[in-house]
């Protein structure tokens, strides 16, 4: 998943922190994006994905769970820059990431 996100081109640049809680570092629920900025003139969006342990161990697929989180956090972080930048095609911006629920279901996620 992530060296198939590194050969996607976005026309924004994303910076994106994701964190999977555990028993060190626990995650308070619900899992999804924190800290969300959009930065026009820079051309970036940046925030955290945040993925509570909880969450992971009560998903009856968990990498499914992971990629459906991650989809919905990165499909968030888009609408946010469409709702500030109107030449932003959300919708092209979202078909690059797609792969993250279309083969959800593929045990070598």
């Amino acid at each position: 998943m992530k060296q198939h996100l590194r050969t996607v081109e976005f026309s924004y640049h994303l910076d994106l922190f994701l964190m999977v809680g555990g028993e060190i570092t626990p995650v308070p629920g619900p899992s999804g994006l924190r800290t969300p900025r959009v930065f026009l003139s820079r051309r970036t969006a940046t925030g955290e994905i945040r993925i509570s342990n909880d969450d992971v161990s009560a998903a009856a697929a968990p990498i499914a769970f992971l990629r459906q989180t991650i989809h919905r956090a990165v499909a968030d972080l888009m609408s946010r820059v469409a709702a500030r930048d109107p030449a932003f095609d959300a919708d092209a911006e979202q078909a690059k990431f797609a792969f993250l629920i279309d083969e959800a279901a593929t045990p070598d996620a």
